[in-house]
C-alpha cells in the first residue's frame, strides 16, 4: 500500500524520454496512472501480487499472482519471485538462459522478507537463492552481515528473515529506500562498508522506535473497547513506519482485526495499517468503506489505507460492520 505510482513521478520519467514502464509491486489498482500513460504514449507492463480492487488497468501486460487459483503452482509468489521468473523468461527468449542466475539471491531476499506462502516453487527459489547468496557474496550484504554479527557464508534463511531484511527495510521506513538498493548494487568495498554502517544505524533506530510503539499499542489493547471484531487505536505521536509490524502483533495478541492510525505529513490525513485474523478477508471489507478513504490496498489479512481525520468515526463503525 505504501508504494504506488504517482502522476508527478510519471511526468518526470516521461520528460526523461521513457516510453516503457515496468511497474513492480504496484500498478494493478492505479487505473488513473495507467490511463494517463496510455494517453501520453508510455507502454505499461504490470508485475504485481496485490488483490485487484478496481477495473483492469490499460496495459500491454498484467502479471499478477493474486489472480491465480490456490492450486496453481505459481500462486503465493510475492513480487521478488514473480520478477525473477520474468527476468528468467526474458533470458530464455533472448537465448541467455543464465540472465537471471545472478539475481537468485535477491529473489530469496525478497521472498523471505515477505514471508511468502511456502509453496514448492517458493521453497525451491529460496533454497537456490540462499545457496547463491552464500557462495557469491555481494559486497553490500557481506558488509551488512558483519554488523549483524553473521558469517554470510554460513547464514541461514532465518538469519536473513530476522536480521538482514529488516535492516534493508529500515531504509524505506526511516529514510530513503534507495540506500538499500545502492547497498545491494555496490561494487566498492569501502563504499559498501560506509553504506552498511549507515543502514545499520537506521536499523537500530527502527528497532527502538518499533519497541516503543509495540509497548504503547499492546498496553492500550485492554483499555480500548472493541467494535465487534475490530479494534481501532490511534495517536498523534505514533510513527507510521512500523505500524504494519505492530498491527500484526496486536491482532495476534487480541485475536481481533486491528487498525492502527498515525499522522502523515498532511495534518488532515491519517495513515492506517490493518491486520486481520485468518478467517477475515480485509479487501471486501475495505471495498465496502472505500467512499470514506483516500486510497487503500493490500492482501487478504494485511492491508492499508489513508483517510481524512474527520472520517475516523464513520470508518470505524462501517469497517466493523463490513468485517
Amino acid at each position: 500500500h505504501g508504494h504506488r505510482m504517482d502522476i508527478s513521478q510519471l511526468e518526470q520519467i516521461k520528460g526523461d524520454g521513457c516510453n516503457l514502464l515496468i511497474a513492480c509491486d504496484c500498478g494493478t489498482n492505479e487505473v488513473h496512472c495507467a490511463d494517463w500513460m496510455h494517453t501520453v504514449g508510455i507502454d505499461l507492463i504490470v508485475v504485481d501480487h496485490h488483490q485487484q480492487i478496481t477495473k483492469q488497468p490499460q496495459s500491454q501486460a498484467l502479471i499478477n499472482t493474486a489472480h491465480l487459483s490456490p492450486d496453481d503452482p505459481f500462486a503465493g509468489l510475492t513480487e521478488a519471485g514473480t520478477a525473477w521468473l520474468l527476468v528468467r523468461l526474458l533470458g530464455l527468449r533472448r537465448e541467455q538462459p543464465l540472465l537471471a542466475h545472478d539475481l537468485l539471491d535477491l529473489a530469496a531476499l525478497g521472498l523471505l522478507a515477505d514471508q511468502a506462502w511456502q509453496t514448492p516453487l517458493v521453497r525451491a527459489l529460496i533454497v537456490r537463492g540462499m545457496d547463491y547468496l552464500r557462495e557469491n557474496q555481494r559486497l553490500g550484504l557481506q558488509a551488512l552481515a558483519e554488523y549483524a554479527d553473521l558469517d554470510l557464508g554460513a547464514t541461514r534463511a532465518d538469519d536473513v528473515t530476522w536480521l538482514l531484511t529488516p535492516a534493508l527495510n529500515a531504509t524505506g521506513r526511516m529514510a530513503d529506500a534507495r540506500a538499500g538498493v545502492d547497498l545491494l548494487l555496490e561494487a566498492s568495498q569501502s563504499d559498501a562498508t560506509s553504506l552498511a554502517r549507515a543502514i545499520w544505524k537506521l536499523n537500530l533506530a527502527r528497532r527502538t522506535q518499533t519497541q516503543a510503539l509495540e509497548t504503547a499499542v499492546l498496553g492500550s489493547l485492554d483499555k480500548t473497547p472493541s467494535h465487534g471484531p475490530l479494534i481501532v487505536l490511534a495517536s498523534d505521536g505514533w510513527p507510521s513506519g512500523p505500524l504494519g509490524t505492530i498491527a500484526s502483533r496486536a491482532a495476534e495478541v487480541s485475536r481481533h482485526t486491528v487498525a492502527l492510525l498515525a499522522p502523515t505529513l498532511d495534518i488532515d490525513v491519517l495513515r492506517c495499517a490493518i491486520r486481520g485474523t485468518p478467517e477475515i478477508d480485509l479487501m471486501p471489507a475495505l471495498a465496502a468503506v472505500q467512499d470514506l478513504l483516500i486510497s487503500y490496498g493490500g492482501h487478504r489479512s494485511a492491508a492499508g489505507c489513508s483517510l481524512k481525520t474527520d472520517k475516523v468515526s464513520q470508518f470505524t463503525e462501517q469497517l466493523a460492520a463490513a468485517i
